[in-house]
């Protein structure tokens, strides 16, 4: 077993810069929150962390945000003939934004990029101020904080900054540490505060900057469990400012749920039988569209549990030897209207993509997961049958959604695949995945109320249990790859350490630094492996 690290240094750094005459942030980073739809049990809402995090995210009603804020009569003076800046870009819509009960800005889209707003002095007043922010839609942000809300004076007597300087984010056996430096030209209010995945408080520190200065906060986070952590730190007072940044402290170490689930074993046997019942009709057709490049491509078609058709692309060298192959798990939504360009790569490897069936995974009656698992399997059993192809070299790939169907797909195949690579999973570790991302259990609660509430929280926990791929990790026997992100609230990196815990075979990880689920870049790191792997 071994890890990547892609940054080599020792020490997570955060500092703090301050510089005179620039501009001066009146907003604070921390908000009350009221909202329309659903109780935000959040005293305030950190502009800096994800929606998700904090329980909100899925909202399809309103919410408003709420803060005080100070001005005094000397920056007032400083700023006489001058007018403010709001800079916004925040992962929602913005109906308007109020100050002191003049409508300064309205219909902002969210994460359009920045936008710069010119604000009249004569909104402000002395003494305290008062502002609403009016939002809605709030969007996916996969663990991503990156909201900006800054009403700035041209002229101020202090700035205060946060830049993080990620020196090696991934701790391996060392206690995770850090330095928190700053600099001021005047007083603040120094905070740091650090979240595991569950949100979580495991540190905080608060001290007053009684003077202008600079200094060192140093930072060790004694007696914590393996897993990813969320560092934040903030000066408040003169200015407001604030940032965040991920760590990682022996992910490989993380294992959860040791105890398997009742009848897990039992269930996905008789799936297996079952599907053994039906003959799969394999059939395949050549098309045109599809063949332009190196390969022939072919459009696949075969029976599979409960005698559902089921589709996939496939690719074949035209040289039509035994082919490795590798086979494409498909992330959520995905339906690979993109393949053509497969035919113009590797010549020597094939590749299928496969269609799985669709379904709502709360479904009590007919859980789908049952038959796309079954899918997977079938998919891997036209493989073996068929003579364009080298049962030694079969390989799974998938992200997400995907990701969790390599799992299952490896595991349910013992002894027949040669090597996976996954990126963060999906329906993996379900009890934290539910700490993880709160939305879930809103989409959960919503599922059951469509039902008229006929079914209960826990009815819906049995079905996920039996479909979560954490109990079938132990029996994955092939070389597997594992790519993950610090932070995604999505497909949360724990869940995909989880499962890499208990995978008995040859096995290595990378973690991508400062980079989600929507921003890596894996899927051409996960290929490279494969090809290394089952390659000529």
């Amino acid at each position: 077993m071994k890890h990547i690290f892609l940054k080599t240094l020792n020490l997570l750094a955060i500092t703090l810069i301050a510089a005179s005459a620039s501009a001066q942030n009146f907003f604070p980073i921390r908000w009350k929150i009221n909202s329309s739809e659903k109780k935000i049990e959040a005293d305030s809402i950190d502009f800096n962390r994800s929606w998700q995090s904090q329980g909100l995210c899925d909202l399809s009603g309103s919410a408003v945000f709420a803060t005080n804020f100070n001005v005094n009569k000397k920056q007032l003076k400083l700023l006489a003939g001058k007018e403010l800046t709001l800079t916004l870009n925040m992962q929602c819509q913005i109906d308007s934004l109020v100050i002191n009960g003049s409508k300064v800005v309205e219909n902002v889209t969210g994460q359009a990029g920045r936008k710069l707003v010119s604000v009249p002095l004569s909104v402000l007043v002395a003494g305290t101020n008062h502002a609403l922010l009016y939002a809605r839609q709030f969007t996916r942000t996969a663990g991503e904080g990156s909201n900006i809300c800054e009403l700035e004076g041209i002229v101020s007597t202090s700035e205060t900054d946060i830049e993080i300087a990620p020196a090696n984010h991934l701790f391996v056996d060392n206690v995770p540490s850090f330095d928190v430096k700053w600099s001021s030209t005047a007083k603040q209010n120094l905070e740091i505060a650090v979240f595991n995945e569950f949100n979580q408080k495991v540190y905080y520190h608060h001290q007053k900057i009684k003077k202008p200065g600079e200094g060192v906060v140093p930072v060790t986070l004694n007696g914590i469990a393996p897993g990813f952590y969320q560092c934040c730190a903030y000066l408040t007072g003169a200015d407001e400012s604030g940032y965040t940044q991920w760590i990682a402290y022996n992910p490989q170490q993380i294992t959860c749920r040791p105890t398997p689930t009742e009848g897990y074993a039992d269930y996905w046997q008789k799936a297996i039988e079952e599907l053994d019942l039906i003959d799969p009709y394999f059939s395949m057709q050549k098309v045109d569209s599809l063949s332009r490049g190196v390969k022939d491509g072919f459009v696949l078609e075969f029976q599979s549990l409960g005698e559902v058709t089921i589709r996939a692309y496939l690719f074949l060298p035209r040289n039509r030897k035994e082919n490795p192959v590798i086979i494409h798990l498909p992330g959520q939504n995905e339906d690979f209207k993109d393949v053509a360009k497969w035919s113009y790569r590797y010549p020597d490897i094939a590749e299928m993509a496969l269609c799985v069936r669709g379904g709502q995974v709360f479904d009590l009656q007919n859980n789908p997961y049952r038959g796309i698992y079954m899918d997977c399997l079938r998919a891997v059993d036209f493989i073996t049958q068929d003579y364009h192809f080298d049962n030694k070299r079969i390989a799974l790939l998938g992200s997400g959604y995907g990701g969790g169907l390599a799992l299952a797909t490896a595991a349910l195949c013992k002894g027949r695949i040669a090597a996976l690579a996954y990126f963060n999973p999906f329906l993996c570790d379900i009890e934290h995945f539910l700490k993880t991302r709160p939305m879930y259990r809103i989409k959960i609660d919503s599922y059951l109320e469509s039902i008229n509430n006929t079914h209960t929280f826990d009815d819906v926990m049995k079905v996920l249990y039996k479909t979560d791929v954490l109990d079938m990790c132990s029996n994955i026997d092939c070389k597997t790859f594992f790519v993950s992100t610090l932070f995604d609230d999505d497909c949360p990196p724990h869940a995909g350490f989880a499962a890499y815990s208990l995978i008995n075979a040859p096995k290595e990880y990378v973690i991508h630094l400062n980079r989600n689920s929507l921003t890596a870049t894996y899927n051409d790191e996960m290929i490279k492996y494969l090809l290394n792997m089952i390659g000529n």
